[in-house]
Protein backbone atom coordinates (compact mmCIF):
# COMPACT_ATOMS: atom_id res chain seq x y z
CA UNK A 1 0.00 0.00 0.00
CA UNK A 2 1.05 3.53 -0.64
CA UNK A 3 1.13 6.43 1.78
CA UNK A 4 0.16 9.91 0.72
CA UNK A 5 1.30 13.08 2.40
CA UNK A 6 -1.76 15.21 3.00
CA UNK A 7 -1.69 18.97 3.20
CA UNK A 8 -2.58 20.77 6.39
CA UNK A 9 -5.83 21.77 4.73
CA UNK A 10 -6.86 18.15 4.32
CA UNK A 11 -6.46 17.60 8.04
CA UNK A 12 -8.47 20.71 8.79
CA UNK A 13 -11.19 19.54 6.48
CA UNK A 14 -11.23 16.09 8.04
CA UNK A 15 -11.81 17.78 11.38
CA UNK A 16 -14.71 19.77 10.01
CA UNK A 17 -13.08 23.09 10.84
CA UNK A 18 -13.77 24.54 7.40
CA UNK A 19 -17.24 24.61 5.89
CA UNK A 20 -16.19 23.20 2.50
CA UNK A 21 -13.51 21.02 0.99
CA UNK A 22 -12.48 23.28 -1.87
CA UNK A 23 -10.93 26.20 0.01
CA UNK A 24 -7.68 27.75 -1.20
CA UNK A 25 -4.83 25.67 0.18
CA UNK A 26 -1.94 27.42 -1.57
CA UNK A 27 -0.58 29.12 1.53
CA UNK A 28 -0.50 25.96 3.58
CA UNK A 29 0.81 23.81 0.72
CA UNK A 30 3.62 26.29 0.27
CA UNK A 31 4.69 25.77 3.86
CA UNK A 32 2.75 28.61 5.46
CA UNK A 33 2.26 28.44 9.22
CA UNK A 34 -0.97 28.25 11.17
CA UNK A 35 -1.34 30.57 14.14
CA UNK A 36 -2.28 29.35 17.60
CA UNK A 37 -5.52 31.29 17.25
CA UNK A 38 -6.62 28.77 14.60
CA UNK A 39 -6.10 25.79 16.89
CA UNK A 40 -9.40 24.47 18.26
CA UNK A 41 -8.86 23.39 21.87
CA UNK A 42 -12.40 22.21 22.62
CA UNK A 43 -12.97 18.59 23.79
CA UNK A 44 -13.12 15.81 21.21
CA UNK A 45 -15.93 13.38 20.47
CA UNK A 46 -14.13 10.00 20.55
CA UNK A 47 -16.58 8.46 18.07
CA UNK A 48 -16.05 11.09 15.37
CA UNK A 49 -12.77 12.83 16.18
CA UNK A 50 -14.62 16.16 15.87
CA UNK A 51 -14.53 19.02 18.35
CA UNK A 52 -17.56 19.40 20.63
CA UNK A 53 -18.64 22.04 23.11
CA UNK A 54 -18.24 19.97 26.29
CA UNK A 55 -16.59 16.75 27.46
CA UNK A 56 -19.81 14.74 27.86
CA UNK A 57 -19.01 12.36 24.97
CA UNK A 58 -15.58 11.60 26.41
CA UNK A 59 -16.88 10.93 29.92
CA UNK A 60 -20.11 9.07 29.15
CA UNK A 61 -20.93 5.88 27.32
CA UNK A 62 -22.96 6.09 24.10
CA UNK A 63 -26.40 4.70 23.36
CA UNK A 64 -27.29 2.60 20.34
CA UNK A 65 -30.81 2.52 18.91
CA UNK A 66 -32.21 -0.33 16.79
CA UNK A 67 -33.93 1.04 13.70
CA UNK A 68 -36.45 -0.57 11.36
CA UNK A 69 -35.30 -0.62 7.71
CA UNK A 70 -38.16 -2.28 5.86
CA UNK A 71 -39.41 -0.48 2.76
CA UNK A 72 -42.84 -0.30 4.38
CA UNK A 73 -41.37 1.49 7.41
CA UNK A 74 -39.66 4.33 5.52
CA UNK A 75 -38.86 7.09 6.02
CA UNK A 76 -37.00 6.97 9.31
CA UNK A 77 -36.38 9.82 11.75
CA UNK A 78 -33.25 10.88 13.61
CA UNK A 79 -30.54 8.99 11.72
CA UNK A 80 -28.77 12.10 10.43
CA UNK A 81 -27.57 12.95 13.95
CA UNK A 82 -26.01 9.55 14.66
CA UNK A 83 -22.22 9.50 14.99
CA UNK A 84 -21.92 5.96 13.62
CA UNK A 85 -24.50 4.00 11.61
CA UNK A 86 -24.24 0.22 11.25
CA UNK A 87 -26.21 -1.82 8.73
CA UNK A 88 -26.39 -5.63 8.82
CA UNK A 89 -28.83 -8.29 7.66
CA UNK A 90 -31.32 -9.25 10.38
CA UNK A 91 -33.23 -12.11 8.77
CA UNK A 92 -34.92 -13.00 5.50
CA UNK A 93 -32.66 -10.60 3.61
CA UNK A 94 -33.91 -7.48 5.41
CA UNK A 95 -31.43 -5.19 7.11
CA UNK A 96 -31.78 -3.23 10.31
CA UNK A 97 -29.77 -0.23 11.41
CA UNK A 98 -27.90 0.42 14.63
CA UNK A 99 -27.50 4.16 15.23
CA UNK A 100 -24.81 5.07 17.77
CA UNK A 101 -25.05 8.44 19.56
CA UNK A 102 -22.17 9.65 21.70
CA UNK A 103 -24.40 12.09 23.60
CA UNK A 104 -27.65 10.54 24.78
CA UNK A 105 -28.92 14.00 25.74
CA UNK A 106 -28.91 15.04 22.09
CA UNK A 107 -30.75 12.06 20.57
CA UNK A 108 -33.66 13.48 18.55
CA UNK A 109 -36.97 11.75 17.89
CA UNK A 110 -35.77 8.52 16.32
CA UNK A 111 -37.44 5.49 14.81
CA UNK A 112 -39.21 3.47 14.08
CA UNK A 113 -37.56 1.29 16.74
CA UNK A 114 -37.44 -2.49 16.31
CA UNK A 115 -36.08 -5.62 17.98
CA UNK A 116 -32.44 -6.59 18.49
CA UNK A 117 -30.36 -9.43 17.07
CA UNK A 118 -27.02 -10.78 18.38
CA UNK A 119 -24.87 -8.94 15.84
CA UNK A 120 -26.30 -5.54 16.84
CA UNK A 121 -25.80 -6.32 20.52
CA UNK A 122 -22.14 -7.17 19.84
CA UNK A 123 -21.60 -4.02 17.79
CA UNK A 124 -23.20 -1.80 20.44
CA UNK A 125 -21.31 -3.50 23.26
CA UNK A 126 -18.09 -2.95 21.33
CA UNK A 127 -18.61 0.77 22.02
CA UNK A 128 -19.83 0.02 25.57
CA UNK A 129 -23.10 1.54 24.37
CA UNK A 130 -26.41 0.84 26.07
CA UNK A 131 -28.78 -0.68 23.53
CA UNK A 132 -32.25 0.80 23.04
CA UNK A 133 -34.61 -1.65 21.31
CA UNK A 134 -38.11 -3.09 21.21
CA UNK A 135 -37.89 -6.83 21.75
CA UNK A 136 -35.30 -9.47 20.85
CA UNK A 137 -34.91 -12.72 18.97
CA UNK A 138 -34.39 -15.89 21.01
CA UNK A 139 -30.69 -15.81 20.17
CA UNK A 140 -30.36 -12.14 21.12
CA UNK A 141 -32.09 -12.67 24.46
CA UNK A 142 -29.75 -15.58 25.24
CA UNK A 143 -26.71 -13.40 24.48
CA UNK A 144 -27.96 -10.62 26.76
CA UNK A 145 -28.63 -13.06 29.59
CA UNK A 146 -25.30 -14.88 29.21
CA UNK A 147 -23.27 -11.67 29.37
CA UNK A 148 -25.40 -9.80 31.89
CA UNK A 149 -25.97 -6.93 29.47
CA UNK A 150 -28.55 -4.35 30.54
CA UNK A 151 -30.63 -2.67 27.85
CA UNK A 152 -33.68 -0.44 27.52
CA UNK A 153 -36.28 -2.76 25.99
CA UNK A 154 -39.68 -1.57 24.86
CA UNK A 155 -41.21 -4.94 25.70
CA UNK A 156 -40.90 -3.92 29.36
CA UNK A 157 -40.67 -0.12 29.09
CA UNK A 158 -43.03 0.75 26.25
CA UNK A 159 -44.83 3.49 28.17
CA UNK A 160 -41.69 4.78 29.88
CA UNK A 161 -38.95 5.02 27.24
CA UNK A 162 -40.94 4.93 23.99
CA UNK A 163 -43.83 6.70 22.32
CA UNK A 164 -46.41 5.36 19.90
CA UNK A 165 -47.24 7.61 16.94
CA UNK A 166 -51.03 7.38 16.56
CA UNK A 167 -51.07 9.71 13.56
CA UNK A 168 -48.50 7.59 11.74
CA UNK A 169 -50.50 4.48 12.62
CA UNK A 170 -53.30 5.72 10.36
CA UNK A 171 -51.16 4.80 7.34
CA UNK A 172 -48.47 2.47 8.80
CA UNK A 173 -48.65 -0.92 10.50
CA UNK A 174 -48.37 -0.85 14.29
CA UNK A 175 -44.82 -2.29 14.32
CA UNK A 176 -43.61 0.73 12.32
CA UNK A 177 -44.88 3.38 14.71
CA UNK A 178 -42.71 3.22 17.85
CA UNK A 179 -40.20 6.01 18.51
CA UNK A 180 -37.92 7.25 21.25
CA UNK A 181 -35.79 10.31 22.02
CA UNK A 182 -33.07 11.51 24.36
CA UNK A 183 -35.62 12.48 27.00
CA UNK A 184 -37.44 9.14 26.81
CA UNK A 185 -34.17 7.18 26.75
CA UNK A 186 -33.11 8.88 29.98
CA UNK A 187 -36.38 7.83 31.61
CA UNK A 188 -35.69 4.26 30.56
CA UNK A 189 -32.14 4.40 31.88
CA UNK A 190 -33.40 5.74 35.20
CA UNK A 191 -36.05 3.02 35.41
CA UNK A 192 -33.41 0.32 34.86
CA UNK A 193 -30.83 2.07 37.09
CA UNK A 194 -28.37 2.23 34.18
CA UNK A 195 -25.65 4.88 34.40
CA UNK A 196 -23.86 6.12 31.29
CA UNK A 197 -20.87 7.40 33.25
CA UNK A 198 -17.59 6.14 31.84
CA UNK A 199 -15.50 6.45 28.69
CA UNK A 200 -16.73 4.76 25.49
CA UNK A 201 -14.77 2.12 23.63
CA UNK A 202 -13.88 2.96 20.05
CA UNK A 203 -11.55 1.24 17.58
CA UNK A 204 -11.35 4.24 15.25
CA UNK A 205 -8.13 6.24 14.95
CA UNK A 206 -8.46 9.83 13.73
CA UNK A 207 -6.16 12.62 12.63
CA UNK A 208 -4.63 14.27 15.69
CA UNK A 209 -6.70 17.34 16.50
CA UNK A 210 -3.83 19.66 17.45
CA UNK A 211 -1.59 19.02 14.44
CA UNK A 212 -2.38 20.87 11.24
CA UNK A 213 0.59 19.60 9.26
CA UNK A 214 2.44 16.33 8.85
CA UNK A 215 1.42 12.85 7.78
CA UNK A 216 -2.24 11.91 7.36
CA UNK A 217 -2.95 8.71 5.51
CA UNK A 218 -5.18 9.10 2.44
CA UNK A 219 -6.34 6.06 0.41
CA UNK A 220 -4.50 5.76 -2.89
CA UNK A 221 -5.62 2.32 -4.08
CA UNK A 222 -8.18 3.78 -6.49
CA UNK A 223 -11.02 6.21 -7.09
CA UNK A 224 -14.44 5.46 -5.68
CA UNK A 225 -17.02 7.99 -6.80
CA UNK A 226 -19.81 5.42 -6.59
CA UNK A 227 -19.88 2.22 -4.57
CA UNK A 228 -22.69 -0.35 -4.95
CA UNK A 229 -23.05 -3.54 -2.93
CA UNK A 230 -25.92 -5.96 -2.20
CA UNK A 231 -26.83 -7.14 1.28
CA UNK A 232 -29.31 -9.63 -0.20
CA UNK A 233 -31.86 -10.05 -2.93
CA UNK A 234 -34.06 -7.65 -0.97
CA UNK A 235 -31.79 -4.67 -0.51
CA UNK A 236 -28.71 -3.19 -2.19
CA UNK A 237 -26.97 0.01 -1.15
CA UNK A 238 -25.10 2.64 -3.12
CA UNK A 239 -22.73 5.29 -1.78
CA UNK A 240 -22.21 8.30 -4.07
CA UNK A 241 -19.41 10.73 -3.42
CA UNK A 242 -20.40 14.40 -3.33
CA UNK A 243 -17.26 16.41 -4.07
CA UNK A 244 -18.91 19.62 -2.86
CA UNK A 245 -19.39 18.27 0.66
CA UNK A 246 -16.57 15.70 0.72
CA UNK A 247 -19.09 13.09 1.87
CA UNK A 248 -20.64 9.87 0.64
CA UNK A 249 -24.42 10.03 0.26
CA UNK A 250 -26.34 6.83 0.94
CA UNK A 251 -28.94 5.32 -1.39
CA UNK A 252 -31.07 2.22 -0.83
CA UNK A 253 -33.93 0.60 -2.73
CA UNK A 254 -32.83 2.78 -5.67
CA UNK A 255 -33.66 5.99 -3.81
CA UNK A 256 -31.81 8.46 -1.57
CA UNK A 257 -31.84 7.32 2.06
CA UNK A 258 -33.70 10.22 3.65
CA UNK A 259 -34.00 11.35 7.26
CA UNK A 260 -37.60 12.57 7.45
CA UNK A 261 -36.72 15.00 10.24
CA UNK A 262 -34.27 16.94 8.06
CA UNK A 263 -35.43 15.98 4.58
CA UNK A 264 -31.80 15.39 3.66
CA UNK A 265 -30.00 12.34 2.29
CA UNK A 266 -27.86 10.55 4.89
CA UNK A 267 -24.19 11.34 4.30
CA UNK A 268 -20.90 10.22 5.81
CA UNK A 269 -17.26 11.26 5.94
CA UNK A 270 -16.18 7.61 6.16
CA UNK A 271 -17.63 4.34 4.94
CA UNK A 272 -16.36 0.92 5.99
CA UNK A 273 -17.50 -2.15 4.07
CA UNK A 274 -16.78 -5.32 6.07
CA UNK A 275 -17.10 -8.81 4.60
CA UNK A 276 -17.67 -11.87 6.77
CA UNK A 277 -19.46 -15.19 6.95
CA UNK A 278 -23.24 -14.85 7.37
CA UNK A 279 -25.15 -18.11 7.72
CA UNK A 280 -28.89 -18.80 7.99
CA UNK A 281 -29.58 -20.73 11.20
CA UNK A 282 -33.33 -21.40 11.28
CA UNK A 283 -36.49 -21.61 9.19
CA UNK A 284 -37.43 -18.04 10.04
CA UNK A 285 -34.26 -16.87 8.34
CA UNK A 286 -32.35 -15.63 11.40
CA UNK A 287 -28.64 -15.46 10.68
CA UNK A 288 -25.37 -15.96 12.46
CA UNK A 289 -22.92 -13.16 11.66
CA UNK A 290 -19.26 -13.95 12.34
CA UNK A 291 -17.68 -10.94 14.03
CA UNK A 292 -14.19 -12.28 14.68
CA UNK A 293 -12.12 -10.92 11.79
CA UNK A 294 -12.17 -10.38 8.05
CA UNK A 295 -11.37 -8.14 5.11
CA UNK A 296 -13.11 -5.13 3.64
CA UNK A 297 -12.70 -1.65 2.18
CA UNK A 298 -12.38 1.89 3.47
CA UNK A 299 -13.94 4.73 1.45
CA UNK A 300 -13.32 8.43 2.03
CA UNK A 301 -13.02 11.56 -0.12
CA UNK A 302 -13.73 9.69 -3.33
CA UNK A 303 -10.88 7.21 -2.76
CA UNK A 304 -10.67 3.71 -1.31
CA UNK A 305 -8.38 0.92 -0.18
CA UNK A 306 -8.62 -2.68 1.05
CA UNK A 307 -8.47 -3.14 4.81
CA UNK A 308 -8.52 -5.81 7.50
CA UNK A 309 -10.72 -5.80 10.57
CA UNK A 310 -11.19 -7.78 13.76
CA UNK A 311 -13.36 -7.70 16.85
CA UNK A 312 -12.75 -10.65 19.14
CA UNK A 313 -15.06 -10.95 22.17
CA UNK A 314 -18.54 -9.53 22.68
CA UNK A 315 -17.25 -6.46 24.51
CA UNK A 316 -14.25 -5.82 22.24
CA UNK A 317 -14.44 -2.91 19.79
CA UNK A 318 -13.95 -3.34 16.08
CA UNK A 319 -10.40 -2.40 15.10
CA UNK A 320 -9.04 -1.74 11.63
CA UNK A 321 -5.71 -1.97 9.83
CA UNK A 322 -4.41 -1.48 6.35
CA UNK A 323 -3.49 -4.55 4.34
CA UNK A 324 0.10 -4.36 5.58
CA UNK A 325 -1.07 -4.54 9.20
CA UNK A 326 -0.40 -0.90 10.12
CA UNK A 327 -3.22 1.03 11.84
CA UNK A 328 -5.93 2.54 9.66
CA UNK A 329 -6.46 6.27 10.21
CA UNK A 330 -9.90 7.66 9.42
CA UNK A 331 -10.79 11.20 8.54
CA UNK A 332 -12.68 12.78 11.41
CA UNK A 333 -16.44 12.79 10.99
CA UNK A 334 -19.45 10.51 10.79
CA UNK A 335 -18.95 6.88 9.79
CA UNK A 336 -21.17 4.32 8.06
CA UNK A 337 -20.33 0.64 8.56
CA UNK A 338 -21.88 -2.08 6.41
CA UNK A 339 -21.37 -5.73 7.42
CA UNK A 340 -22.02 -7.89 4.35
CA UNK A 341 -21.90 -11.60 3.51
CA UNK A 342 -18.62 -12.61 1.88
CA UNK A 343 -20.74 -14.51 -0.66
CA UNK A 344 -21.65 -11.10 -2.08
CA UNK A 345 -18.13 -9.72 -2.42
CA UNK A 346 -17.96 -10.50 -6.13
CA UNK A 347 -21.00 -8.25 -6.62
CA UNK A 348 -19.22 -5.18 -5.27
CA UNK A 349 -19.10 -2.42 -7.89
CA UNK A 350 -16.67 0.48 -7.42
CA UNK A 351 -16.59 3.16 -10.12
CA UNK A 352 -14.56 4.79 -11.42
CA UNK A 353 -11.44 3.06 -10.21
CA UNK A 354 -9.15 0.22 -11.14
CA UNK A 355 -9.94 -1.43 -14.44
CA UNK A 356 -9.70 -4.82 -12.79
CA UNK A 357 -12.26 -5.81 -10.17
CA UNK A 358 -10.89 -6.32 -6.65
CA UNK A 359 -9.97 -9.91 -5.92
CA UNK A 360 -12.61 -11.80 -3.99
CA UNK A 361 -12.48 -14.73 -1.66
CA UNK A 362 -15.77 -16.15 -2.81
CA UNK A 363 -18.23 -15.89 -5.66
CA UNK A 364 -21.94 -15.60 -6.25
CA UNK A 365 -24.66 -13.61 -4.54
CA UNK A 366 -26.37 -14.62 -1.35
CA UNK A 367 -29.97 -15.59 -1.10
CA UNK A 368 -32.47 -13.15 0.34
CA UNK A 369 -31.83 -14.58 3.79
CA UNK A 370 -28.05 -14.09 3.75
Amino acid sequence: MKKALCTALACLLALGLFAGCNKDESAVAAGGSISSAQVDLRPTNPLTGLRVDDDYAATHRPVGVMINNLKAALPQYGLAQADILYEVVAEGGITRLLAIYSDARQVPKIGSVRSARPVYIELATGHDATLIHYGTSTQADALLQKNGIKTVDGMALSTVAFSFDEVRHKTYSREHCTFTSGELIQKGLDKKSISLSGAPRCGFSFCEQSKFSGDLYAPSYGKADEVSFPFSGYVSDTLRYNAATCRYEKYQFGQPHIDAATGETLSFDNALLLYTSIQVIDQIGHVDVALDSGTGYYFTRGQYEPIRWKKGGVSDPLTFTKEDGSPLTLNAGKTYVAVVSDKNESSLDIAPGKTEAPETTSSGASSAAE
